[in-house]
């Protein structure tokens, strides 16, 4: 993964912020509220929950449905090895 750049800007900093981004981007830049970051943190949490949650009923299936004359082990990471 990569880690996106954040600044924290307030009214002591805004003319540095805006001549900085004018520099790297013509000006364009997003901004969030610290609410809608909050909100932003919580749908990744919810994100990573929800596919630990998917990739445990894989695993589980997996297991269940193994060949009973292949023994088949299921390893941390979904994978299965035989």
């Amino acid at each position: 993964m990569k880690d996106p750049n954040w600044y924290v800007v307030s009214e002591k900093n805004i003319e540095e912020f805006m001549q900085r981004i004018q520099k790297q981007t013509g000006g364009v830049f997003f901004a969030m509220t610290p609410g809608d970051y909050e909100l932003m943190a919580y749908n990744l949490q919810e994100i990573k929950r929800f596919v630990k949650e998917t990739r445990e009923v894989i695993i589980y299936y997996r297991t269940v449905t193994a060949d009973d004359e292949t023994e088949t082990e299921v390893t941390d990471d979904g994978r299965s090895e035989e």
